[in-house]
């Protein structure tokens, strides 16, 4: 009769190749992470921001961290449970001195010590095909710490370029009308415009990275001079009141503003793709009073308004992805910096 642990070896087999599939796709797909991945990163940041929401406690400050190293401690787990099950079989390895079938908690020892390049003290394969299966072992293990070690290098990279950018953003004002009475200089906007043509190639360079590393989305940032999604926010409401509130007189060049835009949209959409709570309506448009008393002339309320209105689905995003960033919109116009 076939010993039952025998049963253990397809489940086995079926959880390395899950494991696999998650990882590759993860590290590698520039369109979506792996189907574990996804769903377990959702899940962590969902509770993160319940308890943002709802305690004086701010885990959103550091989940992007923390389910970065989960998601790859689970590839680990996943990699050795798969071995572990596969290696459950009686003869799979047996005691060196004896011969003897080895107990369950050494054979999980056996794979894990082969997993990490180990070589296993006291125990040997039970037999020529546990013995060529111990080097496949050892293979995969090195493939996928090798491919760890280079994505947790990559995502701190990225990580930091978020941050960078939005300290760019925060250093050009902390709200978006502060932003743009800061670049007035009494008779145009002549300096914003190379500003501008920078940070286009910034955010495009991050809207690829976003769509490459998906869990970049959930490092929601401590600080919020540094957090991306209100400073994002602050610059696409700065471009609005500049493309519709300021006068058309007194207006940047139309193609950088353009470009500008055209950058912020494609990280929009990139992001319009997860949101899963939209707020209830676009946020009132700015306030153009601070405009209007630094000497810039304006649009009237009404005609700004109603742009604004044109643009509503969009602000709704932007608010939605704000707001799913555990960062509500008045944290984007105050002019004060704000501390998780």
């Amino acid at each position: 009769m076939m010993d039952p642990q025998w049963l253990l070896l397809p489940l086995g087999v079926l959880l390395l190749v899950a494991t696999i599939v998650d990882g590759l796709q993860t590290t590698f797909s520039l369109s979506r992470a792996g189907p574990i991945t996804a769903r377990l990163a959702r899940g962590m940041w969902r509770v993160a921001v319940w308890l943002t929401e709802r305690t004086r406690w701010r885990p959103v400050a550091r989940a992007g961290e923390v389910i970065t190293l989960i998601q790859v401690s689970t590839w680990i787990l996943g990699f050795w449970l798969g071995w572990g099950l596969i290696f459950a079989a009686p003869p799979a390895v047996v005691e060196a001195a004896s011969g003897a079938p080895a107990p369950a908690a050494a054979r999980i020892a056996y794979v894990g010590e082969a997993l990490f390049t180990r070589t296993p003290t006291g125990l040997d394969p039970g037999g020529p095909s546990w013995e060529l299966l111990s080097p496949l072992v050892a293979g995969t293990g090195l493939f996928f710490i090798t491919l760890t070690i280079t994505y947790l290098g990559s995502i701190t990279a990225a990580a930091s370029d978020l941050r960078s950018a939005g300290k760019q953003v925060w250093s050009l004002g902390d709200s978006p009308t502060s932003l743009v009475t800061a670049a007035w200089n009494g008779r145009d906007f002549g300096a914003l415009v190379f500003v501008l043509s920078d940070l286009q190639g910034t955010v495009a360079r991050l809207a690829e990275r976003i769509l490459t590393y998906r869990v970049l989305r959930y490092f929601s940032g401590g600080e919020r001079a540094a957090a991306f999604a209100p400073n994002l926010a602050v610059l696409d409401e700065a471009l609005l009141i500049l493309e519709a509130g300021v006068a058309p007189q007194a207006r940047p060049d139309r193609g950088v503003l353009r470009s500008s835009r055209r950058a912020v949209t494609t990280l929009i959409e990139i992001e319009a793709a997860r949101l899963v709570r939209p707020v209830g309506a676009a946020p009132p448009p700015p306030d153009l009073t601070p405009l209007r008393e630094a000497g810039i002339p304006c649009v009237d309320d009404a005609t700004f308004a109603a742009r604004a209105a044109e643009r509503a689905p969009r602000r709704q995003a932007v608010a939605t992805f704000c707001a799913e960033s555990a960062w509500p919109w008045d944290q984007v116009t105050a002019s004060e910096p704000q501390w998780l």
